[in-house]
């Protein structure tokens, strides 16, 4: 089914566009891509790279981002300063626990997959299983994505000029 949005003349002139990549979405998206069977051409190569470099601490976040669906929003948690990574893993680890509760309940009820055992502690705020994600998410952003920021940086300044063109009807 494809669905159509229609936008007013006064929704387009409210429409902004973001100033760059946010750390920790393309940090998460990228896991996804590590998992594919089938990555498709555009990140074929960029996938044989990331993954001959894994770091141990990054495989459990396997079980809170699957390959395809959704993934627990806490992961990509809203931050004044979005394109820092740190920001955003501090926002992460200061999810209050009804929010990191239901999230998991959530995912698992999406998914029909069970969490792994230390997944329990992270339920309950654990501050050390926080930090173990948390750790781990920077861990993965280091590894694969800041290596790849002037690239991203690239794409995402031709992205949003286009957009702007589209925008501007030019």
């Amino acid at each position: 089914m494809a669905l159509r949005i229609h936008f007013t003349r006064d929704d387009l002139l409210r429409v902004s566009l973001g100033d760059g990549v946010h750390p920790l979405h393309e940090t998460v998206l990228s896991l996804r891509v590590l998992q594919r069977r089938r990555p498709g051409a555009m990140y074929g190569s960029w996938q044989r790279w990331a993954r001959s470099r894994v770091p141990h601490s990054v495989r459990p976040l396997r079980a809170l981002v699957p390959p395809h669906g959704g993934c627990p929003d806490f992961l990509t948690p809203p931050t004044p300063d979005a394109y820092d990574v740190d920001a955003g893993v501090d926002a992460l680890l200061h999810t209050p626990k009804q929010v990191l509760r239901g999230e998991l309940r959530e995912f698992t009820q999406y998914t029909g997959k069970s969490l792994p055992s230390w997944a329990g502690s992270l339920a309950e705020g654990c501050p050390q299983t926080l930090e173990a994600v948390g750790g781990a998410l920077r861990d993965w952003h280091r590894t694969a994505i800041a290596p790849m920021q002037p690239h991203l940086r690239d794409r995402t300044e031709a992205a949003r000029s286009s957009a702007a063109r589209i925008l501007l009807g030019e």
